[in-house]
């Protein structure tokens, strides 16, 4: 656990020398996503879904807004 803050601080700095190519949003979901799948992998006797990219996640969020 003690490598947690020195995650978050370098993930601040990629963030802060990227400019707008890098996306907090973007970075979680996919973590999230891999979350999922490697959780679902651990129960055989269900169907997982498949992964949607987060520009898939973030269209249907833009049309369910509407």
């Amino acid at each position: 656990m003690r490598r947690a803050p020195f995650f978050i601080v370098f993930i601040l700095l990629l963030s802060g020398c990227a400019g707008d190519s890098f996306s907090f949003e973007r970075f979680f979901y996919g973590i999230n996503q891999e979350y999922q799948q490697n959780e679902c992998r651990k129960d055989p006797t269900i169907s997982c879904p498949e992964k949607e990219s987060f520009d898939q996640y973030q269209k249907k969020r833009e049309e369910i807004s509407k």
